[in-house]
């Protein structure tokens, strides 16, 4: 397929996906909704007092049951730590069961909301973005957050995600940023290249009805071999029709290199 994709100004050249180096274009991804605007600068310290309290709704959350008791920590220094960690919709879900009556609410309903307004969102981008490349018969791989979406078929509001990020076969990469060119996908300087100057993922791509930044990457490191190496190859099936995911062991080996 001839791609047609720009190539910068001056017809100059563009390194192969596989090329070492960094590139000096990547950038943040657009502005989108994030959960609260605390930062970690503004949280709260990580007293043994709010761990404690955090790690035992967090066991809570992954056994399925309500907490025994409501936390020994104040609330909403709790909840702040929670934001600054990442594991505020857990957290708050946790809460809301361990608190009494409609106060529990109040502290936890926005949060709780929102993250499942994210979550929805990130999944539609991801359909989205699926759609034209399974009509070209490529399979983008779902990466990080939006994998455990794809992986269930269902929104994960626990999981706080910013963007949406496919891995595509190396042999495949310059097809797909054309195909996504053509459905509407731009970067930030309105341009789709046809690889990323040695980088391993594509400047963040946006689409007129899409929430969330689309990060399309040929690798998941700038390194060109090591243990993430092939892991679109061996991808398997997820719960949506025309994505993958990478492998259990794939999973953790990114989280951890990443």
């Amino acid at each position: 397929m001839t791609s047609g994709v720009n190539e910068g100004p001056g017809g100059d050249r563009i390194a192969p996906p596989g090329a070492g180096g960094a590139s000096s274009e990547r950038s943040r991804a657009p502005a989108s909704p994030s959960l609260a605007a605390s930062s970690t600068e503004s949280a709260p310290p990580a007293s043994p007092e709010l761990l404690d309290a955090a790690l035992s709704l967090l066991r809570a959350w992954g056994a399925g049951a309500p907490p025994s008791a409501p936390p020994a920590a104040p609330i909403l220094p709790l909840i702040a730590f929670a934001d600054a960690q990442k594991v505020a919709p857990p957290i708050c879900a946790m809460l809301a069961e361990a608190l009494p009556g409609p106060a529990a609410r109040l502290l936890t309903d926005t949060a709780l909301g929102n993250a499942a307004l994210f979550a929805e969102a990130r999944l539609a981008d991801l359909r989205l973005a699926a759609r034209p490349l399974n009509a070209a018969g490529i399979e983008p791989v779902a990466l990080k957050g939006v994998a455990f979406a794809a992986r269930e078929g269902a929104p994960q509001p626990w999981r706080r995600m910013v963007d949406v990020d496919i891995l595509i076969p190396a042999d495949r990469f310059a097809e797909a940023l054309a195909v996504l060119r053509d459905d509407g996908w731009t970067g930030p300087d309105g341009r789709v290249r046809t690889n990323v100057f040695g980088c391993y993922a594509h400047p963040t791509l946006g689409r007129e009805g899409a929430a969330s930044g689309l990060e399309v990457h040929v690798r998941c490191s700038y390194e060109a071999h090591g243990a993430l190496e092939g892991m679109a190859e061996r991808a398997i099936p997820s719960a949506i029709p025309g994505i993958r995911i990478p492998s259990p062991e794939d999973r953790m080996a990114h989280m951890v290199h990443h």
